[in-house]
């Protein structure tokens, strides 16, 4: 009986293809400047010193365009020390909640102010009425012009099944992807998101008392109790969403074939069609889908992002009468504290990195496991999301000739100097060179960034978890990098708002 051979998956490399020679913009702007202000102090006046000016400035703008700190170089640096040392000057890098200002109030709900990263984000609503039977919540990101939706899914034990049904299940969801880059599709960007949460001890009671048998046997009964209270707070489980995200364009396009001027209303509408049908093709898929969150739960699939503890406090309220999540208004953090590696909400600690290189060797279907399953055994929560762009062909085509271009110009201009040509600009030419066949074959190209935010009760067990998930990160043959300067927006990256490309 014949076999398949299995099917391996390998990235590119990420491109670091500049403007000349391989200099980014801001090395061209910093060399540029460095050469101007040289030429300008020999030019004041004569003698050794303003050569030795000029000398100096043309030797610190160099160092700035090209002396690596870390895995950057200054002027990569830059921008994220001068926005984090203003942010300190004014004050920016504190928020504190005022709901707690508020009191009771009839009447319209209380929305209080978000903090600096989230400012512009508002959780709307569209009736069950218009939403087949049951409210959906969606979001509205006036800083990206873009409406997003969230769809509650779940894994069905992926890392058990062989290595056939795993293959399947990523054509699977391939072909789902493929669906939306088509020029006539509405989506914009998908969003998939996996977080860790701590168990619910009470639930794991709950769900023993009401799925036993009736003639269980007792001792085993006892033995399970036993081992439910010795369960420790280091037992997590898991959840995952699917963000889907359209265009404020689209949504004027079809509000005016509609007639329509209620504009939320109409991507309310489109969000709602499109969840629909990627709900048909997930479960095609052999996807577990939970259907679409409503206002109460995408405020609290954002709320628990920040502070994880508010779970189980809602949980209470519900279990006691009260609604399921919080209100729309607060879906924020009670407080808020930005430092250069860390963000602080409330009294847990966030850090959050980006996937630098992804896997360049062959690989198979579950390399993410040793990231996205090492987690159920850490004592610390983290989150793992990914942001895709499906490319309509015609501007990937366009892409893709543009860099192709850059190449064969870059190479000659590396000829004419004598320079030589590294093996990874080999790498990345080659891998240009085959996407530009696989479009031509009629395959979809995909922008896509990935992140990883750990979570911790301390600053010392932050750094803990840091290690923990740089080494499992290690195991899938990824590349974290740690961001710095920047961790509040950092971290929104890996909340379901579809954020995460420029």
């Amino acid at each position: 009986m014949d076999q398949k051979t299995p099917i391996t998956y390998s990235f590119g490399p990420r491109e670091t293809r500049g403007v000349v020679l391989g200099l980014r913009a801001g090395q061209l702007l910093a060399l540029s400047i460095g050469v101007l202000g040289a030429i300008t102090a020999i030019r004041s006046g004569p003698g050794i010193v303003s050569l030795l000016a000029g000398l100096l400035i043309a030797s610190l703008m160099g160092l700035v365009a090209l002396m690596p700190v870390g895995h950057l170089t200054i002027e990569q640096w830059a921008p994220a020390v001068a926005g984090y040392l203003w942010r300190g000057l004014a004050g920016q890098r504190r928020w504190t909640s005022r709901a707690h200002l508020a009191g009771h109030r009839s009447g319209a709900p209380f929305r209080q102010p978000l903090p600096r990263s989230l400012q512009g984000v508002e959780i709307m609503g569209l009736g069950p009425v218009l939403a087949g039977g049951r409210e959906m919540g969606y979001l509205k990101d006036r800083r990206r012009a873009a409406y997003a939706a969230v769809l509650a899914v779940r894994g069905d034990s992926f890392a058990l099944l062989d290595r056939a049904e795993q293959d399947l299940r990523v054509s699977m969801w391939s072909s789902v992807i493929a669906g939306f880059g088509l020029r006539s599709s509405v989506i914009r960007r998908l969003q998939w998101v996996d977080r860790t949460l701590p168990e619910d001890r009470e639930a794991l009671d709950r769900y023993l008392e009401d799925c036993r048998a009736a003639d269980a046997d007792p001792e085993a009964v006892s033995s399970y109790r036993e081992l439910i209270e010795q369960a420790t707070s280091a037992a997590q489980r898991h959840e995952g969403f699917l963000v889907v995200q359209i265009d404020q364009r689209r949504v004027w396009k079809q509000a005016r074939q509609n007639g329509e001027r209620d504009l939320d209303k109409v991507a309310g509408l489109m969000l709602y069609q499109q969840l629909r049908e990627l709900e048909e093709w997930l479960r095609s898929a052999e996807l577990g889908v939970d259907g679409h969150l409503t206002v109460r739960g995408l405020a609290g699939c954002l709320r628990y992002g920040f502070e994880p503890e508010r779970r189980g406090l809602d949980a209470v309220r519900e279990r006691g009468g009260g609604e399921a999540g919080p209100a729309a208004g607060c879906a924020g953090p009670t407080a808020s504290d930005e430092r250069w590696a860390y963000y602080r909400t409330g009294r847990w600690y966030h850090a959050t990195y980006y996937v630098e290189e992804w896997p360049r060797v062959e690989v198979g279907p579950d390399f993410l496991r040793p990231l996205l399953l090492g987690a159920v055994e850490s004592p610390y929560l983290r989150t793992v999301s990914m942001a895709l762009e499906p490319v309509p062909s015609h501007r990937a085509n366009l892409e893709v000739r543009r860099a192709r271009v850059a190449d064969v110009t870059d190479e000659r201009q590396r000829q004419r100097l004598g320079q030589l040509v590294t093996a990874r600009q080999d790498r990345e030419r080659e891998h240009t060179e085959r996407t530009e066949r696989e479009l031509a074959d009629g395959h979809v190209s995909v922008r896509f960034a990935g992140y990883v935010t750990v979570t911790a009760p301390n600053a010392t067990e932050l750094e803990n978890a840091c290690s923990e998930v740089e080494q499992q990160a290690a195991q899938a043959r990824l590349v974290l990098s740690r961001v710095y300067g920047d961790q509040e927006m950092a971290f929104t990256l890996t909340l379901p708002i579809c954020r995460g490309l420029p």
